[in-house]
């Protein structure tokens, strides 16, 4: 088992903070034209510290690499990729715990 904090509660922090009216549809729109990696552009999702694969209750968030070439789409994105690659560091701790094969995956919250 695998505990992200602040996984989807980012992305409904991204979306309350900056766009409150907007639906999750109409926030995504476009973001698929935006380049993986973003140009650069990182989101790491710690907004509430975090407690996999890192146990650090004083981690925190942040966009980090931001230029003036970057808009609402490069940050959008971001914050899906560092949600991702979070996700994907829990998978490879349980990997490295000996499980061979992720068969299931169960998200909530």
């Amino acid at each position: 088992m695998a505990v992200m904090l602040s996984a989807g509660g980012s992305l409904r922090w991204y979306r309350d903070t900056f766009y409150e009216n907007l639906n999750y549809d109409k926030l995504l729109e476009g973001i698929d034209n935006i380049k993986p990696g973003c140009e650069g552009l990182y989101f790491l999702p710690y907004l509430t510290g975090e407690r996999t694969p890192y146990a650090d209750p004083y981690a925190r968030g942040a966009f980090v690499g931001m230029t003036v070439r970057h808009n609402a789409r490069h940050m959008t994105r971001a914050v899906l990729e560092g949600i991702s690659f979070g996700l994907r560091d829990c998978f490879e701790l349980i990997k490295n715990a000996g499980v061979k094969e992720i068969t299931q995956v169960r998200v909530i919250g």
